[in-house]
């Protein structure tokens, strides 16, 4: 299989180079010309022309080279963009498991093994989408497929972000080609801070007064007011309660290095529950000896759980189904340090189990 990625934005460079400098030895084999691994790259003065075997490669280029903006004139809301082109060289499946998949098919000579349609695939996250077009070409045993991919909706800039993470490009190739076994990354969710709340209903007047009008909003979408706490990526969501007398608080942080104190210190005129700071890793393939061993786990829990434990940080590791849960708790409100520590602890653990991952 050969994948072919072509984009004009040449801003994308230094981030691409960056992430070929952790996939092997890099070279540059002439001017402009970049290999490393099963990756090449061709930097010209107004295009980056990407080549790779490998979907999983492939897969993470076409995330780098998409952007999250800002929605012109929709303060809060955000959107996926990008001008890349993807051409996939395969061999192809039977005709008869290609057609039943289309979006549409244009033409069919079975006796020739000639087949031409589109396919069609959107990953969605809540009210926004990734969508992906593909022109389908197959001929002699041999799939062509020119994808052109784009975002759908608006959302947050969390949710967009998330949408991204979540991407694969496995479910488009599989319509056309059976794929080879390779690798697969685990997939590692961004860490989130959370925590559901019930507050009495005169606190929605209390803290709209005390908050900076820039920082509120109100999201028709999910009927709910927003107090931004620093960023974009940091929000207290305040909607209607299931009592007339309530509110329904939901706190989302992903950029605690963002948070304003003074924003922050608005909130502590409530009761709230523990902020719960959380990240799922999945398709996460570890052995118990490297459990038990280099990262510290206990053979504790039920049969397939291994369990982790310090100071700040539980975890739990599922073998049979290759998923493991980090969470730190801490009392809300708190200081931006205090969490910017327990997000960096999450993280640093989730690096060292997937720099071990098999």
């Amino acid at each position: 299989m050969q994948i072919e990625i072509l984009t004009p934005d040449t801003g994308k460079k230094a981030a691409l180079l960056t992430w070929l400098a952790g996939q092997g030895r890099l070279e540059e084999a002439a001017a402009g010309r970049f290999q490393a691994g099963a990756v090449s790259m061709l930097a010209g003065s107004r295009y980056l022309y990407l080549t790779t075997t490998l979907g999983s490669a492939a897969e993470k280029i076409i995330r780098l080279l998409f952007d999250i903006e800002p929605v012109p004139y929709a303060t809060g809301f955000y959107q996926l963009s990008t001008r890349q082109k993807v051409l996939v060289t395969a061999p192809a499946r039977p005709l008869a498991e290609i057609w039943g998949r289309l979006a549409s098919l244009e033409h069919l000579d079975l006796e020739a093994g000639e087949l031409a349609g589109w396919l069609v695939h959107r990953h969605r996250r809540q009210d926004v989408a990734l969508l992906a077009e593909g022109q389908l070409l197959v001929q002699d045993g041999v799939a062509v497929c020119r994808l052109r991919l784009s975002g759908q909706f608006r959302e947050s800039q969390q949710n967009c972000q998330h949408c991204l993470d979540t991407w694969r490009l496995a479910p488009l190739l599989d319509v056309f080609t059976a794929q080879e076994s390779e690798p697969l990354q685990p997939l590692c969710q961004p860490a989130r801070g959370e925590l559901q709340a019930s507050l009495p209903v005169d606190a929605l007047p209390r803290l709209m007064a005390d908050f900076p009008p820039h920082c509120i909003e109100y999201r028709s979408g999910a009927q709910a007011y927003v107090l931004k706490l620093g960023g974009e990526d940091n929000q207290l969501l305040l909607r209607s309660g299931a009592a007339r007398d309530r509110l329904q608080a939901e706190l989302l942080l992903t950029a605690p290095q963002q948070l304003d104190d003074r924003l922050v210190g608005l909130c502590r005129a409530y009761p709230w529950p523990p902020l719960r700071i959380a990240q799922r890793i999945q398709g996460l393939v570890l052995s118990p000896a490297d459990l038990l061993g280099q990262l510290g786990f206990r053979k504790e829990g039920g049969f397939y759980e291994f369990i982790y434990a310090d100071s700040s940080l539980k975890a739990c590791y599922y073998i049979d189904r290759r998923e493991m849960h980090i969470q730190a708790e801490t009392g809300w409100p708190q200081d931006r340090d205090v969490l910017m520590a327990l997000f960096a602890a999450v993280q640093e653990l989730a690096g060292r189990v997937i720099r071990l991952a098999l």
